[in-house]
């Protein structure tokens, strides 16, 4: 049931209105539930092996109780962030007791999350008219972001099929070109960033393997000419409107995506100054927007944004120092144990590497033009997804030295026998 509800996540985030948290919570609790009932505490062998991912779960946790207590701000919001940070640490530990080929199944759940994307894309843009594609619950930003990751985990989840089935290959290949199209209509220029690096990931996950011959080759660069035919429009109108915008802001006139982001840069890079160590506090960077905005240091056009459109500064304006320590070390907590098995022999353990590779890194370029870690969806979100990919890694690892053991087994009694 555990692993179900994991792999449906992907497909629920994108479909269902708080399906993410939906599918956290009860993940969570299935977790809590098992362990209670077997009286047992989470596996000390998972623990070890990924001990930088979970000392910056509880790096997050421990900084936001801090400045909790420091400054008497309480709120349920806040306590909630903590606990879905801290919730990764069961979580891994109750998925890497499944069978790797259970896990695997996240596949499906990839596909369909990214195939609903593109079906929520097409009826806003094409139906409802929305100069930008989004499902009516997520913001356009995230929703093409997180459909961009979809559709390259659909490709890059073929390495652990030794032997894919022809309907396997067309439905990854299909949900892999509506993931990035999807991305495109959604207008997410900032996560536009990211796709060269994440090609470069999956071309270098794919390289060797054998089944991937010219012909499939061929029909991979002529779907990709074929989108970028259809996506020129779209880049054009996002992109193109570039530097014109810059412009309007060196004659102090912030009125566009592009001048209110750089506004809210100085302002959050402003508000740090005056609060280097702690921050102004979690839910406090628009009030002090909104007062430099009043004493005409930056533009009034940015008083309704709540963040500051860029991860690492909105964590130095409302967290301070210590917040940006913070983010790099679960940057780095996220991304080391993925890189660490990014050249194992074993098909699945090196799939589901790359793959978180892609989660990590992909988070990291987002947070450039977006606030991710603000949202308690996309917490939930990237936490269990994070923990999936890592719960797989151990889990074949544990199947692997089983195996070992067993053949040394074997070996002893033939050589009795």
């Amino acid at each position: 049931m555990g692993v179900f509800i994991s792999c449906a996540m992907p497909f629920a985030m994108m479909t269902i209105p708080g399906g993410g948290s939906i599918c956290f919570f009860l993940l969570l609790g299935l977790a809590a539930t098992f362990y209670i009932i077997n009286k047992q505490w989470p596996d000390t062998y998972v623990i070890k092996d990924y001990p930088w991912f979970l000392i910056g779960l509880i790096a997050w946790c421990m900084l936001i109780a801090v400045q909790m207590i420091v400054m008497n701000s309480w709120s349920g919001k806040t306590i909630e962030v903590i606990l879905r940070f801290l919730s990764g640490v069961v979580i891994l530990t109750f998925l890497a007791k499944s069978p790797s080929l259970f896990l695997k199944r996240i596949e499906w759940g990839i596909v369909l999350g990214t195939v609903s994307s593109f079906i929520y894309a097409l009826l806003t843009t094409s139906i409802y008219h929305y100069p930008r594609a989004y499902n009516f619950f997520m913001c356009p930003i995230m929703f093409g972001n997180i459909s961009l990751l979809l559709g390259f985990w659909s490709l890059a989840s073929f390495y652990w099929d030794e032997n894919p089935s022809l309907f396997k290959k067309i439905v990854k290949f299909i949900a892999f070109f509506v993931g990035i199209y999807t991305s495109i209509l959604s207008g997410s220029r900032g996560g536009w960033v990211a796709i060269p690096l994440l090609t470069i990931l999956l071309f270098t996950l794919l390289k060797t393997h054998f089944y991937l011959n010219i012909r499939y080759k061929v029909i991979f660069f002529i779907s990709c000419i074929f989108l970028s035919i259809l996506s020129v429009g779209s880049i054009y109108n996002r992109l193109g409107t570039i530097p014109e915008q810059l412009k309007l802001y060196t004659m102090k006139n912030a009125d566009s995506s592009t001048g209110q982001r750089l506004e809210m840069w100085k302002g959050a890079l402003l508000i740090f100054k005056e609060n280097p160590i702690l921050g102004i506090g979690k839910g406090n960077f628009q009030e002090s927007i909104k007062k430099l905005a009043d004493q005409g240091i930056v533009s009034n056009v940015i008083e309704k944004h709540k963040h500051a459109h860029n991860e690492a500064l909105f964590m130095m304006a409302e967290f301070g120092s210590l917040g940006l320590i913070t983010l790099l070390l679960f940057y780095f907590g996220t991304f080391i144990h993925f890189y660490r098995y990014r050249q194992d022999n074993d098909l699945t353990i090196r799939a589901a590497a790359y793959m978180g590779l892609m989660l990590s890194s992909g988070y990291i370029i987002f947070g450039f033009t977006e606030v991710i870690f603000d949202r308690v969806k996309e917490i939930g979100f990237f936490v269990t997804m994070a923990s999936l990919f890592l719960a797989l890694i151990a889990s074949r690892k544990r199947e692997l030295y089983n195996q070992f053991e067993l053949d040394c087994c074997n070996c002893e009694e033939s050589s009795y026998g």
